[in-house]
């Protein structure tokens, strides 16, 4: 196989690896065409360049996303959306859980610093008697 088509397979970063692990043993590819697959520029250029350097200079077609319309950079599968928004509401989660402990954290040493105050002052008004 010399050439492969592989446009809108929702492919994405995970399977975008595989493929790159995959032209480590690639002879003869020469073009692939991964438009709309949501594939990070710079994963593209790797695989693009293990073509390249595999195949003994024989220049190989990476075909960019950038190349489709427009529209076509924001698209993105369900699945991958579905992921980002996990990983997001585990961080937010997260988040949420430590700036509690740090308020609670706040609260317990400013009543312990004006119990400290409190006593001071105490001592001050019975010495000032």
């Amino acid at each position: 196989m010399i050439s492969s088509d592989l446009r809108w397979n929702n492919i994405g970063i995970v399977g975008a690896k595989y493929l790159l692990d995959a032209f480590q043993f690639n002879r003869t590819l020469g073009k692939i065409d991964l438009n709309g697959n949501d594939i990070p520029e710079e994963t593209r250029k790797a695989i693009g360049k293990h073509q390249r350097d595999l195949q003994c200079g024989r220049r190989c077609a990476l075909v960019s996303a950038y190349d489709v319309h427009p529209a076509a950079k924001c698209a993105r599968s369900n699945a991958e959306l579905l992921e980002l928004t996990g990983e997001y509401q585990s961080r937010t989660h997260k988040l949420t859980n430590e700036l509690a402990q740090t308020k609670h954290q706040s609260a317990v040493q400013y009543d312990s610093l004006m119990g400290k105050i409190e006593d001071k002052e105490e001592i001050l008004r019975k010495t000032n008697r």
